[in-house]
């Protein structure tokens, strides 16, 4: 048998290879103070044999909520093959140094799209035209990288 990082993987590039947008979007399942549990929509952005890495803004409430009770689910929906993986465990925070190697890895315009869009994921927005009004503020700061 497979080991479950290597499904996990396969069934993810086998979604891209038949043309689903986003394989590696999963559910995060977190569950506030009063058990109520809450999930939402993020990007998973490695996968190894530690386990699934994602980023988040510290302030919001997906981290009050991990830090309160580390135990959470992800449920990845693959699509086109109706194949459903479900991971519980435990989250683990990355240190300064780790987080900062991680992000600078990230591609300019996915820093840009994270820090337009992300301060914002715990709110009510009055409309889209905020996020891209905010992206506009943050391009200045990167080098874009054209590639061809």
């Amino acid at each position: 048998m497979k080991s479950p990082i290597i499904l996990l993987t396969s069934w993810i590039s086998e979604e891209l290879e038949k043309g689903a947008p986003n394989p590696q979007h999963a559910i995060l399942t977190t569950t506030r103070k009063d058990a109520i549990p809450h999930g939402r929509v993020i990007a998973i952005r490695e996968i190894n044999e530690q386990g699934l890495l994602f980023f988040t803004q510290r302030g919001t409430k997906k981290v009050a909520e991990m830090t309160s009770n580390p135990v959470v689910s992800l449920t990845f929906w693959f699509e086109l093959f109706e194949r459903e993986v479900i991971i519980d465990g435990t989250v683990i925070v990355l240190t300064e140094s780790e987080s900062r190697a991680y992000w600078d890895t990230y591609p300019p315009f996915a820093q840009i799209r994270f820090h337009s869009y992300a301060p914002t994921s715990s709110q009510v927005i009055p409309s889209k035209q905020l996020l891209e009004d905010k992206r506009e503020t943050w391009l200045p700061s990167f080098k874009i990288i054209h590639y061809l």
